[in-house]
């Protein structure tokens, strides 16, 4: 409530400042304008509604975001345009979110594995399939050069996508 009350003292003494050379911006942003207090929203003289991204949007975001990760670049665009079409109603900020939740999938197999393949370079990569492989798991490895974590897969996405929930409720957007 204290920093409530200052905040708003500090807003109307910018709003009456006798420096007329000095001029001030105050921009601010939130999910949750309708949290705001009505005083505080009041001061602000301008309000510019942005929606959530159309499926366009988080096509291309999902490319330039994707585009850099080594981990996740062998996608192509029609894996994008269907990770679009699924987080409907999700903002980049939630998409960003799923994104490195997606980057953590092989961390997770690796740690959850019972499993390991040998592979031709001498590495070892944890393996989901039961009974695949030699039977370890990662704490068995005294030498983290010998893992190799498996890549992230279009099963990763969606599976991190689906469990994904919206920031901002259908009702507010």
């Amino acid at each position: 409530l204290q920093i409530k009350s200052e905040l708003l003292i500090q807003m109307d003494g910018v709003k009456k400042s006798s420096y007329q050379e000095e001029r001030v911006l105050v921009l601010a942003a939130t999910n949750l304008p309708w949290a705001l207090d009505g005083a505080l929203r009041r001061r602000f003289e301008k309000r510019i509604y942005i929606p959530l991204p159309d499926c366009q949007a988080r096509e291309d975001f999902f490319t330039r975001e994707c585009h850099n990760q080594v981990e996740i670049e062998h996608f192509t665009q029609e894996d994008f345009h269907s990770f679009a079409l699924a987080t409907e109603g999700l903002s980049c900020a939630d998409i960003d979110i799923c994104i490195r939740s997606v980057l953590m999938e092989p961390l997770n197999v690796l740690m959850e594995a019972e499993y390991f393949i040998l592979l031709e370079d001498g590495r070892f990569q944890p393996t989901t399939t039961r009974g695949e492989g030699i039977r370890m798991t990662y704490l068995d490895f005294t030498d983290e050069s010998l893992l190799c974590l498996p890549p992230v897969t279009l099963q990763d996405f969606h599976k991190v996508i689906a469990h994904s929930r919206p920031s901002v409720a259908m009702e507010e957007q």
